[in-house]
């Protein structure tokens, strides 16, 4: 390039700062050839979830992060894919994110590729094609253990058992849904005392990875006065059964008398019995139970005993309690016969009945 001399305000001076712009536009216009164009191919810089990720939410997103902005309209459904998972694709910035129509499977295995479709603002193609796998997290199961029958004031031990596929650590929640607090539970198998009265404790564990809950465990304690010597009785049952939750009693004085010989206690399922009753000493009855679950609720499941003009005697009968029923007299047969709900002689008795 040449440049003629120039005087400004009668120096050369003029001529220094032409060369300066002069060779500046040349720069800008790489030296004659037009201007300089971006030839660097995009790269990918990272993923989310990344290649080999376990344990991954279901409810995620995947995206990629690229080494520079891209050309949004360059991100389909057929540059950005995942195996077995349809969704919709989009680009922001440097990010392409590609987001499920729904849940991934638990446990499922996928695979995202990103092509050489997709290019940089300048319409340069990315560098080289990338997929790579990650695997969706999969449920944990749990369960509290079994149900129990324990006797009153027993220490209960809770059993809880827990699986994880992805090897996960896991937390144990314990809700306690009905019956006498038992106070606050933690760990995989803690321990407290049964209450001190006939009642059902009903508790529920929820176990967590960190990314996902199991289904609620549920378990049931059942507090007798004796567990080892318990009959159970409702109206749906029959006599001739042994007198199991399985196989109930139907009526209360059939496994009155059967409780006599064994030395057990009554617990009666909500409904009307219509039969007098003659207690037994030391065996105690109990109702207010569900006849489905053997739940214990004594306003839910109201058990009424409707008997004749003397609804219950206890005559000779102690040592014993009567809970949980609605008892209910017939109206005497004749002019000044009285209707007695509970009669007693003078022995002690432990009673709460409405």
């Amino acid at each position: 390039m040449i440049v003629p001399p120039l005087l400004i305000g009668g120096s050369r001076l003029g001529r220094a700062v032409l060369l300066a712009a002069l060779s500046l536009f040349g720069i800008a216009c790489g030296d004659g050839n037009g201007p300089i164009r971006d030839t660097t191919a995009p790269t990918v810089q990272s993923t989310s979830p990344a290649d080999g990720a376990h344990g991954v939410a279901r409810a995620t997103l995947i995206t990629v992060m690229f080494s520079e902005a891209i050309l949004p309209s360059t991100v389909t459904s057929t540059t950005f894919t995942v195996s077995d998972l349809a969704g919709a694709a989009s680009a922001s910035g440097n990010t392409a994110t590609f987001t499920p129509s729904g849940q991934l499977t638990a446990g499922a295995t996928y695979t995202a590729t990103v092509t050489t479709g997709v290019t940089d603002l300048a319409g340069n193609p990315l560098a080289a094609a990338r997929s790579w796998s990650f695997t969706a997290n999969a449920t944990p199961q749990a369960s509290a253990g079994d149900d129990q029958d324990v006797t009153t004031g027993e220490t209960v031990q809770l059993s809880a058992t827990a699986t994880d596929p992805d090897g996960q650590t896991l937390s144990y929640n314990w809700t306690q849904l009905s019956g006498p607090s038992v106070g606050a539970l933690s760990g995989q198998n803690p321990s407290f005392t049964a209450p001190g009265g006939v009642s059902t404790i009903e508790l529920q564990l929820v176990v967590s990875d960190g990314v996902e809950d199991a289904p609620p465990a549920r378990v049931v304690m059942r507090v007798l006065e004796d567990k080892a010597k318990a009959l159970w009785v409702s109206a749906a049952g029959s006599d001739s059964n042994p007198g199991s939750r399985a196989a109930p009693k139907k009526t209360i004085q059939a496994a009155i008398e059967l409780a006599k010989a064994t030395g057990a206690d009554v617990y009666v399922a909500g409904g009307t019995y219509a039969e007098s009753i003659t207690l037994r000493d030391s065996v105690s009855l109990y109702g207010g139970f569900s006849g489905t679950n053997w739940l214990r609720d004594v306003a839910a499941n109201v058990t009424t005993i409707q008997g004749g003009a003397t609804a219950i005697m206890g005559a000779g009968a102690d040592s014993l309690t009567v809970e949980g029923f609605t008892i209910r007299a017939a109206d005497g047969a004749a002019p000044g016969q009285s209707s007695v709900g509970i009669a007693f002689d003078n022995r002690v008795h432990i009673f709460s009945s409405t």
